[in-house]
C-alpha cells in the first residue's frame, strides 16, 4: 500500500513521487516477508514508514532499506512493535 498525504503548505513534487515509489518498491522486495506489508508514505518532508511488526530488527530493517534509496533525505519510523512479555 502506498499512501501520499500532503500537508496543506506542501505539495508532492514529481520528484518526491519517484522517491516514495521507489521506496514501496525496495520494501516490497524485502527478503523479509513481514517486512513487504509496512505503509509507505510521503508526510511533506520524510518518507513515513507506519504498520505493525513482531520484531523490532524488522522495522530496523525497514528504515534502513528506506534510508539508503537515493534522494531520501528522512526517515520517520513510526512502525510499532509491541512490547516483549
Amino acid at each position: 500500500m502506498i499512501q501520499i498525504l500532503e500537508r496543506a503548505t506542501t505539495s508532492v513534487t514529481s520528484e518526491d513521487a519517484k522517491v516514495l515509489y521507489a521506496v514501496r518498491d525496495a520494501i516490497a522486495s524485502s527478503p523479509y516477508s513481514p517486512i513487504r506489508h509496512v505503509r509507505v508514505s510521503w508526510d511533506g518532508n520524510a518518507i513515513r514508514l507506519e504498520g505493525s511488526l513482531n520484531m523490532y530488527f524488522h522495522a530496523q530493517v525497514a528504515q534502513e532499506i528506506a534510508r539508503q534509496v537515493d534522494g531520501v533525505e528522512k526517515v520517520v519510523n513510526a512502525i510499532r512493535v509491541p512490547a516483549s512479555s
